[in-house]
């Protein structure tokens, strides 16, 4: 759940919206439309829902009180002295990645704590929701060793990256409200994509594009600006070719998709962006995954890499990891209220 500005737009760039079909998410988020920090976007076989005002108000509700801290790469986990972990951070961003990977690329670190940039945080307990290969490497970096059968857990799952292009354009889209176009079927929970529309006989741009979305549109952005996700086929094939080219080929595919979202139009700015692990292909059965590392404590690894590829899996494995640290710390599970 991302949101981007620039050129005077603004833009989501990740999971365009999310259903609630659990009745305990369902209620969460009725809580949240009282409060304003969702609305119904389409009717997608019931509502699909964005963030207000756009999809990281939601992340941003729910860290009222907390002590979030941004613009900090953590770069390792490690067995801790003064407590049972210690998470080593870099403050402003410093060792992040390319803008758009999820939590950053992790590179070749040094040892834990022995750069003058790197702060330690000690800590009782972890749980780690970045990707699965990105939890695996800062584990790595701080020398955790986990089990034969928790390795071979979490590397089966497995994901499939995605390429974004934004647009800022000199004039109206095009499209028609509520803005958005998918290809074929659609994959769920805004992975896929607008004019309201599942759009077929699309040539050989729909083997490019997946999604389109109208930002001005959708009531996030006061000038036209389009979000254009490309196939899991497109994004494999071209994730590493240069930008300028990604772009123009992907807004030349826009151009001949029925109606032809943007044509005729300047794009007065754009940015690519590489999500390296945006969907799950291959998710874990389970809600989330907790174990003990010898010399530390309990480390549990959550995210949408465990139930399914969906906001609301995600939820639920984030419910399901603060259930396993209330029993491990009070022996009673809360209602999840």
């Amino acid at each position: 759940m991302a949101t981007r500005r620039f050129g005077g737009a603004v833009f989501d760039h990740g999971a365009q919206y999310f259903t609630a079909r659990p009745p305990w998410f369902t209620t969460e988020v009725q809580g949240w439309e009282s409060s304003g920090v969702v609305s119904s976007w389409f009717d997608n076989g019931g509502s699909a829902w964005r963030g207000v005002p756009s999809m990281t108000a939601v992340a941003k509700h729910l860290a009222r009180g907390g002590d979030v801290r941004v613009s900090t790469a953590v770069t390792a986990v490690s067995p801790g002295d003064a407590s049972p972990w210690r998470v080593t951070v870099l403050a402003g961003g410093a060792g992040g990645g390319e803008p758009g990977t999820r939590a950053g690329e992790l590179g070749t670190r040094s040892e834990p704590g022995t750069r003058e940039d790197e702060v330690a945080l000690d800590a009782d307990a972890v749980v780690v929701t970045a990707p699965v290969p990105q939890a695996l490497a800062i584990l790595d970096a701080g020398g955790v060793v986990l089990g034969a059968d928790v390795t071979r857990r979490l590397a089966a799952v497995t994901y499939d990256p995605c390429l974004a292009v934004l647009a800022v354009l000199d004039g109206p889209s095009g499209m028609t409200s509520p803005g958005w176009w998918r290809q074929g079927d659609g994959s769920g929970d805004g992975s896929g994509v607008g004019s309201g529309t599942r759009g077929d006989g699309a040539g050989d741009s729909a083997g490019i594009v997946a999604w389109v979305a109208d930002n001005q549109l959708k009531g996030i952005s006061e000038v036209p600006a389009l979000t254009v996700h490309c196939t899991i086929d497109a994004s494999v094939a071209m994730f590493d070719d240069d930008a300028d080219d990604v772009i123009a080929a992907v807004l030349d595919a826009v151009g001949q998709l029925p109606g032809h979202p943007g044509a005729g139009r300047g794009v007065v700015a754009s940015q690519l962006v590489r999500w390296r692990y945006a969907r799950v292909a291959t998710a874990d059965p389970g809600p989330c995954l907790v174990t003990d590392v010898e010399g530390a404590g309990p480390l549990v690894v959550a995210g949408d890499g465990f139930g399914g590829p969906r906001v609301q899996s995600a939820a639920q494995s984030g419910l399901a990891a603060a259930h396993q640290l209330i029993a491990r710390w009070s022996d009673v599970v809360g209602s999840g209220t």
